[in-house]
């Protein structure tokens, strides 16, 4: 009579043989998932969602600004994120847009950067 070897790693959704052991199966199979990933190659999706995200900072920037304005010659109040209101006090109106107008720049540039370096690894 064959014994089994409890070398054998078991397939997404069934359980380990028994009297295998349970955590060399679970290492194994996450060290062969980690192979497939192939987290360093950019993707195209990726790319665009920093360009979108950069976008939409430099959109929200500009909301800002206005906003601001019409707030610091109107008069008024209103909530924002505390990160916001600090560089707010540190400078004003112009630093604050302007810090969040330099992200959402250098994220579309990596938005960028990675949508080529997709096309050309295609």
């Amino acid at each position: 009579m064959e014994q089994k070897s409890d070398t054998s790693t078991p397939q997404p959704g069934q359980a380990p043989e028994k009297g295998g052991n349970l955590l060399k199966s679970m290492t194994n199979y996450v060290n062969d998932a980690a192979k497939d990933d192939d987290e360093d190659a950019p993707s195209v999706s990726g790319g665009l969602t920093y360009l979108a995200v950069g976008l939409g900072l430099i959109a929200l920037a500009v909301y800002l600004f206005f906003e601001f304005t019409n707030l610091e010659t109107n008069g008024g109040s209103m909530r924002i994120h505390w990160l916001a209101a600090l560089l707010y006090k540190i400078g004003g109106k112009w630093v604050t847009c302007l810090v969040m107008g330099i992200i959402g720049l250098g994220s579309m540039y990596l938005g960028y950067e990675q949508y080529k370096k997709a096309k050309s690894a295609k």
